[in-house]
């Protein structure tokens, strides 16, 4: 799978695992569509189950930026209704 293709499926990935279950929280729409102050909140790896501490939280969001930016356009999108 490419990353277009990761983008389009919200696919996240950390250190070659797989992240599920990913929240984002802060989201400003005073600051749309920037949204600096927004990061994800939690996070697991999809194997093992086990929580991204906050370390992680901010690698994930480095290392998948895109997908990050995605999925904060869907949440707004779903809050504009």
């Amino acid at each position: 799978m490419n990353e277009s293709e990761n983008i389009m499926n919200n696919k996240l990935k950390l250190n070659n695992e797989e992240v599920i279950n990913a929240t984002i929280e802060n989201i400003d729409m005073a600051d749309y569509p920037d949204c600096v102050m927004a990061y994800f909140d939690n996070a697991v790896f999809k194997n093992t189950l086990l929580p991204l501490d906050d370390n992680q939280m901010i690698a994930l969001q480095e290392e998948n930026a895109d997908t990050f930016y995605e999925m904060l356009r869907e949440e707004v999108c779903d809050r504009s209704y």
